[in-house]
């Protein structure tokens, strides 16, 4: 075979040639995986939930995981996504919160109502929930990060079993602590602790100081 119907032929079989060298030296780019538990976004604070790893789906997006990861895929749960492309049901990575956690029930918190006078409790901590979020304000209260209220002793009155509820904050001592190893005391009276009402392991409220009791042992913790 000679003439044009050769060189279309000869063309054919370099094109196919050349495509087989760059399909077998040529290294495909592809997303990798990111395995870590407690992998912080680089370009904001918003960590994975404890437990869960991250990891780069196929088109891209840093998620976390609740179960194994296998190269691009999570052989389990979506917890949640740096990324808003993720997917509709899949929600965004939120900032942990600063939290007061008690020493008298395992992984539980100090958590705010979310209104006015009603009693603070201690719930099952979450990471990222703003409800449990807390800080210590240059005046000594222990202010809501949701609500912007702190935490007060009902009435002023330091009786035992008196409750600590949220309520507008104010220069009163009775939204005033000291943080005392893990003691939290009251600015009304030294001898007056922060405590979990053991009689229903949830109210938090105002008892006397006693020893190294678990239910007024407390820590904040990020």
């Amino acid at each position: 075979m000679s003439g044009p119907a050769a060189n279309i032929i000869v063309y054919a079989i370099t094109g196919i040639l050349v495509a087989m060298f760059i399909v077998y030296t040529i290294p495909v780019k592809c997303h990798a995986s990111v395995v870590q538990e407690g992998f912080a976004n680089p370009d904001s604070n918003t960590k994975c939930p404890p437990g869960t790893k991250t990891f780069t789906d196929r088109l891209g997006n840093l998620s976390c995981c609740n179960g194994q990861v296998n190269g691009s895929t999570c052989e389990g749960s979506i917890t949640c996504s740096f990324s808003s492309n993720a997917g509709k049901d899949i929600p965004i990575c939120r900032p942990p919160v600063t939290q007061l956690v008690t020493d008298f029930k395992n992984g539980f918190c100090a958590q705010f109502p979310g209104s006015q006078l009603q009693a603070a409790r201690i719930e099952k901590c979450e990471y990222d929930n703003v409800a449990q979020g807390i800080k210590m304000d240059s005046q000594n209260r222990l202010v809501s990060k949701m609500s912007g209220m702190c935490m007060d002793i009902y009435g002023n009155n330091t009786a035992n079993g008196t409750p600590i509820v949220e309520y507008p904050c104010h220069a009163g001592l009775n939204q005033k602590w000291n943080i005392i190893g893990k003691r939290i005391t009251s600015f009304m009276n030294g001898n007056k602790c922060l405590t979990v009402d053991s009689s229903n392991n949830k109210t938090i409220v105002i008892g006397d100081c006693s020893g190294d009791s678990p239910n007024q042992r407390w820590a904040l913790r990020t």
